[in-house]
């Protein structure tokens, strides 16, 4: 995670989940070794879960297509349509693998990561064909892995599962601890409409199209938050206008507990 402001007089606004903002979990049916529920997981904005997926996993590797420098990660051989599939993170774009996933018939996509930590949201890279998704830890699809050495595994994503995130500190909100101030930031929260995209750019006019990310905030929120902060700081402040002792690095904390 980065930093937000840290400075001790600034009041910074962390970004909570908005009301439509879920967590769905998987559902591991069979085999009993590993059959439950796992919820740390990340969904999908562009490859939601809206409907209810049961089919058995199958492992596809990288599963990533063709480039003109790299062949193909091969799939299994077999019919594989209507299975899903469990790709691991790597080489290629997540939203590509999932791509050309959904064109070999995969009803769903298990994206596992490869590293150690929480599961976390991928955006598009301009791909089209999608299948719901779902992204998990690397000991999950571990226990996923292992378990296909010997048996079938089945799963279940259902909408009907979510788990609501609102309210919750929003995963590209800058949070953290300041060991300069001995301090944690940010101070507040609020929720944000942010949406995440990608727009083109060129350097020059020779130069071809490149991707970046567009993150787009809703102004009119933006503008409500800060307006609330200032007029709450300055009738904090009013009020004890003839104190000497009522500066800002006053005036911040003492807001922060009404």
């Amino acid at each position: 995670m980065d930093g937000p402001s840290v400075t001790p007089e600034v009041i910074s606004v962390a970004a909570t989940n908005g009301v439509t903002a879920v967590d769905i979990p998987l559902v591991v049916n069979s085999p009993d070794g590993i059959a439950g529920t796992y919820a740390h997981t990340q969904t999908l904005d562009f490859a939601p879960i809206l409907t209810l997926v049961t089919a058995n996993v199958v492992y596809v590797g990288r599963g990533c297509p063709a480039t003109q420098t790299d062949p193909a990660d091969p799939y299994p051989s077999g019919n594989l349509s209507g299975q899903i599939f469990l790709i691991d993170r790597g080489l290629c774009n997540v939203s590509l693998k999932i791509d050309h996933a959904a064109r070999a018939g995969t009803t769903a996509a298990l994206i596992g990561l490869v590293a150690p930590g929480d599961a976390i949201p991928f955006s598009n890279g301009g791909e089209t064909q999608f299948v719901p998704s779902l992204v998990i830890t690397q000991s999950d699809s571990n226990s996923i892995k292992s378990a296909l050495a010997s048996s079938a595994v089945n799963v279940t994503l259902s909408p009907a599962n979510a788990i609501p995130l609102a309210g919750n500190v929003a995963g590209y909100s800058s949070r953290g601890p300041n060991a300069s101030y001995n301090m944690l930031k940010p101070d507040i929260s609020a929720p944000l409409a942010v949406s995440l995209s990608f727009g083109t750019y060129r350097l020059n006019a020779t130069q071809t199209f490149r991707k970046k990310l567009v993150i787009e905030i809703t102004a009119t929120r933006l503008a409500s938050i800060k307006s609330q902060t200032s007029t709450a700081m300055q009738r904090t402040r009013a009020q004890h206008l003839h104190s000497p002792f009522w500066h800002s690095t006053i005036t911040s904390p003492a807001l922060l507990r009404i």
